[in-house]
């Protein structure tokens, strides 16, 4: 039996609200937590952990996805958006990556431990502190320690000698005095705080304008720059060669497909932080991306199209799913759901009947 549930903190990393349950049960490890909150939740296997820890919470399912994992920033770009089958994919990134922390381990700030200890007692992992491609802590900029993987059950405040640093000092204060590094930064907090992915056409039809604006090539065949090239003169190096190698050695012109292919495909999306990356050098400031962005979702996806919280709600229950936690995760009622079912059924009968 569940004793004690963690209230989850704000921009709280899921994984560190799985840990702190733990600790408040006396559990030695995540894995136990995840078996208890299993056990006292669903039989059901195939439920992502993130919705039943959302469960145990009390919070609503697309709440807590959006302000406690890194999906939102992880896939702020979908094929899937406003359609019938996002219910699934959704599904498979919850379940893949709901608990996700950073690609090199769980990262956190000291003056933000320091402030923690201050409000609450005790210090929390951070979702911003995981962002893939922000090395330092957004708010004090100064270097994330890193911890060992499985540390998620533990506190964000272990000794030094227990950690090492993301980046170095030198190549901080070098990076953050690029501009490009600042956009970038602003558009990936933009994505954590999103909730609803970009359709995949929205975003092309934004890259593609701005490239045409600045006269970059889209193709791979050609002689003008394109936006990998951009990358390359706007980036650090020191940055450029922990995240994206691949444009750091470079030749001038050359058409890297995993990043530039991104301008030209209308079907694919591609990794975050290369659109990120494009992103920081189409545009002058991170504010104007993202509205860019949300214009041309808006434009691809209007009102009188777009599938609405109960139609994916259907989908996620035709899918498979039980109706009660579809219409939960869609923030819609069963009734909803009911009446909008009752109603392709009647036109599917009329189709028959005609």
């Amino acid at each position: 039996m569940i004793q004690n549930l963690p209230i989850p903190l704000d921009d709280e990393l899921a994984m560190g609200v799985l840990g702190r349950f733990a600790r408040l049960n006396a559990m030695p490890s995540v894995t136990w937590a995840t078996k208890s909150i299993k056990a006292a939740f669903t039989s059901d296997d195939n439920v992502p952990v993130l919705w039943l820890l959302a469960q145990a919470c009390g919070a609503r399912i697309a709440d807590f996805t959006a302000k406690h994992s890194m999906i939102p920033v992880l896939y702020p770009v979908s094929r899937h958006a406003g359609s019938e089958r996002e219910a699934n994919h959704r599904r498979h990134l919850a379940k893949v990556y709901g608990l996700s922390t950073s690609a090199s381990g769980c990262r956190w700030c000291p003056i933000c431990v320091q402030i923690d200890h201050g409000d609450h007692g005790f210090a929390y992992w951070r979702r911003r502190h995981q962002i893939n491609g922000i090395d330092w802590c957004p708010t004090h900029h100064i270097p994330l320690g890193i911890l060992a993987e499985g540390s998620e059950i533990s506190v964000p405040e272990q000794p030094p000698a227990l950690s090492h640093v993301a980046v170095s000092e030198i190549d901080l204060q070098n990076e953050l005095a690029s501009s490009a590094i600042h956009r970038l930064q602003g558009i990936l907090l933009g994505w954590l705080q999103r909730p609803e992915p970009v359709h995949v056409r929205a975003w092309g039809d934004a890259v593609r304008e701005r490239c045409h604006a600045l006269d970059l090539r889209i193709g791979e065949m050609g002689k003008r720059p394109v936006t990998s090239d951009l990358i390359l003169e706007h980036f650090p190096q020191s940055w450029l060669k922990r995240h994206m190698p691949e444009v750091a050695s470079k030749q001038a012109l050359t058409y890297i497909r995993k990043v530039d292919g991104a301008c030209v495909d209308r079907h694919v999306t591609y990794p975050a932080l290369a659109c990120t990356a494009i992103l920081a050098v189409l545009f002058d400031n991170a504010e104007d991306a993202l509205i860019t962005l949300d214009l041309a979702n808006r434009r691809i996806a209007p009102h009188g199209n777009a599938v609405d919280a109960a139609s994916q709600a259907l989908g996620a229950f035709l899918a498979g799913a039980g109706l009660q936690q579809a219409c939960k995760t869609f923030g819609v009622g069963m009734e909803d759901v009911e009446s909008l079912l009752r109603s392709r059924c009647s036109t599917a009968h009329e189709t028959e009947v005609a």
